[in-house]
């Protein structure tokens, strides 16, 4: 800072036509307490002018000196704006956990790529090419590749989960009330700080951020160079709380989006990922890949859809009946069915305290059920 030390010299911003003007007016109309008080008066408010003019112009060489030396902030750049013409600062550039990220495929000039590593696949991982979708159970490592070309410097890889659903893409994905409680046992051995974050990297280099702005929670890890033989460089994930968990997300659609990123934080590349984090992801993704075939069956020409048979009340009671016959064989143990049974009551009896109203007549038969198997 030793060379903006003369610009702080106040005797730098004194044009010499100052001086010359004062000696003119002091020829010309003689000693200053002689004058009349109408030319004292326009004397003192052209000095003034002068004054504020050269603090002024004093500012402006501060700042354009800060400036140019790389001490750029916020305020700064805003009163440097104002002093060349403009009233305001450009909005900060979106970033890639701002609160409206982008979600489109972009490969980039690296030609980012990403893979699930289906060696380790199982019945707590499945992946369905199909839906580009990924099928995980709770605290289940995932192994996902990343490559790119060449990079002249360091490049990170950023994991975001986010909602895919327009009703909830602006809210941060965070863990439920339930498995964010320090002493369950998925948090054994989880940094407090990192708590909420629904995303973890088993990685020893992974760095955690949170937006304060958006408030998305996102990881982000240094790609390191590609080994001998080696196609992908791996990177192990966990997902730390259940995508039907009430208090956290809810059965709300989610994905993953993976960013290539500098150092800076320039985005360089970008692949997204549809997740579910569930109990039995074979049984979900069979599921969902008949449900995603049976769209496209029904689907004729001109993008319209077939509409849908009547249903037969036959049926339905047929169904009906063998839905609750299953649905009292799935529980191991006559307290998982009771435990569930008080939680079905709960549910039922705040839904109804919540809309502040009687229960109908399915609903009072629900109920009376529930006292009955209570008792038994």
């Amino acid at each position: 800072m030793a060379e903006s030390g003369s610009i702080t010299d106040e005797s730098l911003l004194l044009p010499d036509v100052v001086t010359s003007d004062c000696e003119e007016f002091l020829n010309r109309y003689g000693p200053f307490d002689d004058l009349p008080d109408t030319i004292k008066d326009e004397y003192s408010a052209d000095q003034t002018c002068l004054r504020n003019s050269q603090s002024a112009f004093h500012n402006v060489l501060c700042q354009e000196s800060l400036l140019s030396e790389g001490y750029c902030t916020q305020q700064l750049a805003a009163q440097h704006s104002q002093y060349n013409g403009l009233s305001m600062v450009p909005p900060p550039i979106p970033t890639a956990t701002s609160e409206m990220p982008s979600t489109d495929e972009y490969p980039g000039p690296h030609n980012f790529e990403i893979e699930v590593d289906s060696k380790f696949a199982g019945r707590n991982l499945m992946y369905s090419s199909s839906l580009n979708k990924l099928f995980i159970t709770v605290n289940r490592v995932m192994y996902m590749g990343f490559r790119c070309t060449s990079v002249a410097s360091d490049v990170y890889v950023r994991a975001l989960l986010i909602y895919s659903e327009a009703q909830h893409f602006k809210e941060p994905v965070v863990r439920c009330v339930f498995h964010k409680v320090p002493k369950h046992d998925l948090n054994k051995d989880v940094d407090i700080e990192l708590i909420e974050y629904v995303l973890h990297a088993d990685h020893s280099k992974a760095i955690y951020d949170k937006d304060v702005r958006s408030g998305r929670h996102s990881v982000r890890v240094a790609l390191d160079r590609l080994q001998a033989g080696a196609e992908w460089v791996t990177v192990p994930y966990r997902f730390m709380c259940k995508s039907s968990c009430d208090g956290g997300m809810n059965r709300r659609l989610t994905e993953v989006i993976f960013t290539l990123e500098s150092e800076r934080g320039d985005v360089l590349g970008r692949r997204k990922m549809k997740v579910r984090i569930c109990s039995c992801p074979k049984r979900d993704k069979d599921k969902e890949e008949a449900d995603a075939a049976n769209n496209e069956n029904q689907t004729v020409s001109g993008g319209k859809r077939k509409l849908a048979p009547h249903p037969d009340p036959r049926n339905e009671q047929v169904t009906k009946r063998k839905c609750e016959g299953f649905l009292q064989q799935i529980f191991l143990t006559k307290e998982d069915f009771l435990d569930a049974t008080v939680l079905a009551e709960a549910r039922l009896k705040r839904r109804l305290c919540d809309e502040n109203r009687n229960p109908s007549e399915e609903e009072k038969i629900l109920l009376k059920k529930y006292e009955n198997d209570l008792k038994h």
